[in-house]
Parts: structure tokens; sequence; C-alpha cells
């Protein structure tokens, strides 16, 4: 086999192998959104759960095309707080983790 038909064997192969792909890990934004959504992300997400959070609705919108600032409100709803303020939830104390604690002299 020649070096040429080798070379156009791989050229061939990694052209299938990129049209292959998984469709869902391609998502089309237009600039503006792009933007706001890296300000979102900037000054409001403070979790990785917010992020993956975040990704998961917009996945769940790929497949209407680019999106735009239309979308923004359904991607950035759950992570934004309308009085401004932390939660005020705080995190209940297991019984088994405070008898660890003491334990390791916590």
């Amino acid at each position: 086999m020649s070096y040429k038909t080798q070379l156009y064997r791989l050229l061939e192969q990694a052209s299938e192998a990129e049209n292959s792909q998984d469709p869902q890990d391609h998502v089309s934004f237009d600039i503006p959104l792009l933007i706001r959504i890296f300000e979102l992300i900037r000054e409001d997400v403070k979790t990785d759960v917010d992020v993956h959070n975040i990704v998961e609705r917009i996945l769940s919108m790929k497949n209407e095309g680019v999106l735009t600032m239309d979308h923004y409100e359904k991607i950035a709803a759950a992570n934004s707080n309308d009085s401004g303020q932390e939660p005020t939830e705080t995190p209940t104390e297991v019984p088994e983790l405070e008898s660890l604690k003491k334990l390791a002299g916590i």
C-alpha cells in the first residue's frame, strides 16, 4: 500500500470520526447570549452544581437551533436569587458526623 493511500485512508477515518460525534456535545449561541452566559457564570454562579445545572438547561434547548437572548431567562432562571441575598437555609447536622468529629478530635 502506498504512502498516499495510507494517508488518504487516515484522513477519511478522521473525517468519519469527526462527523460521528454525539450531537449533544454541540450547542450554538449567538454572541450576545454567549457574553451574557459568561457574565452569569462570573457574577452569580457559586458552585459546580450550578454550572452543571446551567449546562443541562442549555442542552435541553440544543435542538432549537442557535440559542439567543430569548433563551436566557430559561437558562439562568434557577440560578437567579430575587432577594439578592444568600439563601438562609443551613445544612442540618448528621448525628453520625458529630460522633466521627469527636472521635477525630475535631
